[in-house]
Parts: structure tokens; sequence; C-alpha cells
């Protein structure tokens, strides 16, 4: 579970419309290769990126950045009564996830989320209402957030044996059970443009994962990309970002039939932390890294890049907590969760820092293994 949490701390997604079927729509497992072992197609010319511009300093006092349209907007606390999502349905601009922390209450009545609507009012979801077996609960770790649908209307969850949609606009709730052997869910992700999902699966007590899509139908299919290395860019391709070298990252692109290789260079070292893997959370033209020295928690600051999808070169670095996480992006501003207690929105190309919401105590502490989740709709 804590592989899961880590991912969904990086989670991303934003809202458009839907297509024809979730069939026609699922991205062709590539035919060169198997997930364990690709046949890249030659790599493309690496582009040796301009200087970097300076690292970005945080504010003094992150609970003084100003306030998004100067509103003052603070999160429920875990003991906030709401009605709940399944009677009072809304589709969700944003889900929230209290602190989840080892010795929380065993069982799906521990797990409580909180949706805020369209409608800018809150509603809440405890997951003991869903009706899951108590067996499909994955045990007491930190749960996520889960994913939003790009209209905001379906929500999906891992559990043991497979995955839950919610209707957010009905109530009505779907289990999809997953292929016996692949009882370990995880990560769960929209992939951006379709009503598809990307999820992947492993037997229990076992790292040999594989991936599977599965639609609003509830039908799965496994494909070939490995998921639990990969995130999408915004045109649905699936993407695996990790060094090539001190100074570049290797970016693998599982797209069609084939899977192509090119490099990016930053213009800086890049830290040992994510030489091994780092998860893009994409633009139309950037992708944004958390450059962390250090695996979380850890006290030492990290750095917020963002760089040039084509050429590889640094447009923005800010330096933030170790502890925080990158949400995603809202047209040109990116989305970040600063040390599990605010949504801060960056404007990488002005600088420009603007509080969203507040989240509530009590947080982890140091070195402690736990954390807050936020998830907004798919791009």
């Amino acid at each position: 579970m804590r592989t899961a949490f880590v991912c969904t701390l990086v989670a991303l997604l934003a809202a458009c419309s839907t297509p024809a079927s979730d069939t026609e729509r699922l991205p062709r497992p590539p035919s060169t290769a198997d997930a364990a072992g690709e046949a890249p197609a030659p790599s493309e010319p690496s582009t040796s990126a301009a200087p970097a511009p300076r690292t970005q300093p945080p504010p003094r006092d992150w609970s003084r950045v100003p306030w998004t349209g100067g509103r003052r907007r603070v999160a429920p606390d875990a003991a906030t009564q709401a009605p709940s999502v399944l009677t009072d349905p809304a589709r969700a601009q944003l889900v929230y996830h209290p602190t989840e922390r080892l010795d929380d209450p065993d069982g799906w009545a521990g797990e409580r989320l909180f949706f805020l609507g369209v409608d800018d009012r809150w509603r809440t979801l405890d997951m003991g209402d869903l009706g899951l077996p108590e067996d499909s609960w994955q045990g007491p770790d930190t749960y996520g957030s889960g994913a939003l649908s790009r209209d905001g209307r379906l929500w999906a969850a891992h559990t043991r044996g497979g995955a839950v949609l919610l209707d957010l606009t009905s109530g009505a709730v779907r289990r999809v059970p997953f292929p016996a052997g692949r009882s370990d869910v995880r990560y769960v992700d929209w992939i951006p443009g379709q009503d598809v999902v990307s999820a992947y699966a492993a037997a229990a007590q076992s790292s040999k994962y594989s991936t599977f899509h599965f639609g609003r139908e509830g039908r799965v299919t496994p494909v070939r990309y490995p998921a639990w290395r990969t995130r999408f860019d915004v045109d649905g391709t699936p993407v695996e970002i990790r060094g090539a070298s001190r100074q570049r990252l290797r970016v693998k692109r599982w797209a069609d039939d084939a899977v192509t290789s090119s490099t990016l260079t930053p213009g800086v070292e890049v830290p040992r932390q994510i030489r091994r893997r780092a998860f893009g959370v994409f633009h139309t033209k950037y992708v944004a890294l958390l450059a962390a020295r250090r695996s979380w928690p850890s006290r030492q600051p990290a750095q917020v890049w963002v760089l040039d999808k084509g050429t590889g070169a640094m447009a923005a670095r800010l330096q933030v907590p170790a502890t925080t996480s990158i949400v995603g992006w809202t047209d040109d501003r990116l989305r970040l969760l600063i040390a599990n207690r605010r949504l801060v929105d960056w404007e990488p190309r002005t600088g420009r820092l603007r509080r969203v919401l507040d989240l509530p105590g009590p947080y982890p502490a140091h070195g402690e293994w736990a954390g807050t989740t936020v998830s907004l709709p798919s791009p």
C-alpha cells in the first residue's frame, strides 16, 4: 500500500467530454515489446538545454501567501458533519482525504473522504457506506483520494480484488473485479481525454505487476505498458521518466505500436532520488517533476522543476518542503500540496503564488508514514 500512496501523491487530474465508447479509445498495447523488457525504437536526438534559471525561493511564511480571488477557504476536518455524496449527489471539482495513519481504525469504516462539488459545497463519503466486503479492504495503510473523471462525475478507487466506481451524480456504486491472481490492486488513474481508468495489480505478496484498463461499464482489459513506472501525457500516452546520467533524464513513451526513447537535459544535476524514477505531471508545453534529494519523508527541502517537454530546458524551479506533492495543472498554474497543509497554485512563468485551500490538522509528525491526499479531475 505504501507504493500506492506515494503514487497517489503525485497524482493529477482535470475536465473534458465523453468518447464514443471505452473500447474504441483504449491505447493499443505495443507489439514490439513486453512490459518487463522493452526494445525501444532508436533514441531521438538529445537537445542541450540552456542554463537553468535560478531557483525561486519559498515564501517566508506559506500561511501568508495571498488567496486566489482574496477568498479564504478551509477544508473540513475528519470529524466534520456534511451531507453524504450518496444521498446528496453532485459532480466534484476536488477530492480530499484527511491525514491517514497506520494506526487508523481497521476496515472500510476508517476510510472517509470529502468531495468539493461544482456547486462549491462539501460532501462526504464514508467508504463503509458503499457496501464493500470487509475482505476487500487492503489493510492498515494510507488509502488515498482516488481519481476523478474529467467531467467530475465518476470517482474511481482501488480495493483488494478490484476497483470501485462511484457515480457522483446518482450515488450508484459499481464493483469492478480484477482477474484471479491479481488481487493486490494499486494506483488508479483516468487516462486523459478518455473515460477509461488505468490500474495495476499483482498477486498477494508479489511485486510483479500487470496493467489493466476498465471503463464506465466495468469491463477489465489487460495492456502491456508498465503503469507502475509511468504517468500520462495530455494526449493519453504513457510516459516513463528516469535518470540517464547525472545531467540527463531518459523519457520513454508507449505510443500506438512503438516504444520510443529520448532524453531531456535540464541544465542542472539530476538528484539521485529521481534518477531511479520520476513521475511526470504533464501540461501541453511542460512537464513538472518533484526533485527531492532524499526519499520521503525528509526534512531536506525539495524543488519543483518545470521543464520544456520538447527541449528539456528548465523553465522554472521552486524550492518547497520535502513533503510536498504535485497535484496537477490548472491551465498554466501548477497546483501543489505543500507539506500536507495547504493547496497552492504556482505560475511558473511569473513566479506568482496563490493559496487555494487550507487543510486542517492534525498533521503528520516528522518521519511518520502518514499524509493527506488530494485529487483533481483528469485532463
